[in-house]
């Protein structure tokens, strides 16, 4: 979905390549958690990385869903003037 009929923004493919960044986010995060779970040790420095990669795939998160609300909302009050 284009906005405008010259350049804009192109909603579909913000939506492909935050979702696609966000669900590697998720299998790194899962994979560093298997690889903690499979050593048998877990060190508090490994507790503190786990942490903050939860944090930054936390944080993506929330950005999206707040965009992705938005540009709902934009889109609700769009219909609502012209309906």
């Amino acid at each position: 979905m284009n906005i405008g009929s010259s350049g804009g923004i192109d909603i579909g493919q913000l939506f492909q390549n935050a979702t696609n960044g966000l669900s590697q986010d998720g299998q790194a995060l899962q994979a560093k958690m298997d690889q903690i779970s499979a050593s048998g040790e877990v060190d508090q420095m490994q507790l503190l990385e786990l942490q903050f990669a939860m944090g930054q795939y936390n944080a993506k998160l929330e950005t999206i869903s707040s965009v992705t609300k938005s540009i709902q909302d934009m889109l609700k009050s769009l219909a609502q003037r012209t309906g």
